[in-house]
């Protein structure tokens, strides 16, 4: 989906890597040399700087994610580095529009030029394990709103 990088209300900051690249499955995409930004809610990437500036981001709702793995590349030049495997449920009705309407894969890769920071994997581990945006998305619904669609009020700042 595409979002401003702003943090929702009962939403915050939790880790961020850099020099990070998005697969769509195993395919790769234009999505390269960006930071990623966890929240308890969401992964945001955006280009270097737009997130902190609070401009247009890709977020990945972490409710999407039922699974998560590693797999280890290696090339010639590169050597050895870890990439971050998020397996996807189904797509809700409430999405908003992002780059693609529609994918085959169930699955999306997270990379960097030097793998992804161990630091910034276990935060996200252990962020999904939480489900912090179940208790909140329960706590906004009983008060007649829903956080996924109320905009965003606070610039995050990283």
């Amino acid at each position: 989906e595409y979002c401003a990088a702003r943090l929702g209300e009962n939403e915050s900051f939790v880790a961020k890597d850099r020099n990070i690249k998005l697969y769509d499955g195993n395919e790769k995409t234009s999505y390269e040399d960006g930071e990623v930004v966890l929240t308890s809610h969401r992964l945001l990437w955006g280009r270097n700087g737009e997130i902190a500036r609070g401009g247009n981001a890709l977020s990945l709702r972490l409710k999407y994610v039922q699974s998560f793995d590693e797999e280890e590349a290696s090339s010639m030049l590169f050597g050895r580095k870890k990439r971050i495997i998020l397996r996807l449920g189904p797509v809700l009705s409430d999405k908003s529009p992002g780059p693609m309407d529609y994918s085959v894969a169930s699955f999306v890769k997270i990379s960097g030029k030097n793998g992804v920071d161990p630091g910034f994997a276990q935060a996200l581990y252990e962020t999904v394990s939480a489900k912090i945006w179940a208790v909140t998305e329960g706590e906004s619904s009983s008060k007649g709103t829903t956080s996924a669609t109320e905009p965003a009020k606070r610039v995050l700042r990283t």
